[in-house]
């Protein structure tokens, strides 16, 4: 919002969707990070109840969003909710419409490239997360604490480190 009403407003320029994009899931990581290591030190430093920490931090998280969105609506001038609704279908029109005629009624082309951005993001987060979890000596030594933290203490590992690290 900043970079797109103060900073190009007051350059002249139009702001740049891929920018846009970045600023965004830069700022939600950071804000996850935070409430991670918020959650993390409650819980594992200070042995708080997870479900109990878990929720508290959940509603402190709904008023910060609310209190914040509010105001960038306000700011806005009360355009209502942001939404990003491109997806690769625009981008890749011409493959989509061969796709589409190579398969018939299947609709190949409009199934691969009809989704959002985050979806892909999902997708090949979730198989490189599979192959780390499974494959590496840093994910199996994760699995290990996560399935039995005094056997993975016996074993050398360092349970406080992997649980905020993982956290």
């Amino acid at each position: 919002f900043m970079y797109e009403n103060i900073y190009c407003v007051n350059a002249g320029i139009e702001p740049n969707v891929a920018i846009c994009i970045v600023l965004g899931l830069v700022s939600a990581f950071a804000a996850a990070a935070l409430g991670g290591l918020i959650f993390s030190f409650l819980t594992i430093t200070l042995r708080t109840n997870q479900n109990v920490t878990g929720l508290t931090l959940t509603i402190f998280g709904s008023g910060i969003g609310n209190f914040f969105g509010g105001s960038l609506n306000k700011l806005a001038g009360g355009v209502g909710q942001v939404t990003v609704t491109t997806t690769f279908r625009a981008y890749f029109n011409g493959l989509v419409e061969k796709l589409d005629a190579v398969t018939g009624s299947l609709n190949l082309g409009t199934l691969l490239f009809s989704y959002g951005l985050l979806t892909y993001v999902a997708i090949i987060m979730a198989v490189l997360l599979r192959y780390f979890l499974s494959k590496t000596r840093t994910g199996l030594s994760l699995r290990a604490v996560g399935e039995n933290t005094g056997t993975a203490d016996a074993a050398g590992i360092n349970v406080t480190k992997y649980k905020y690290l993982a956290t």
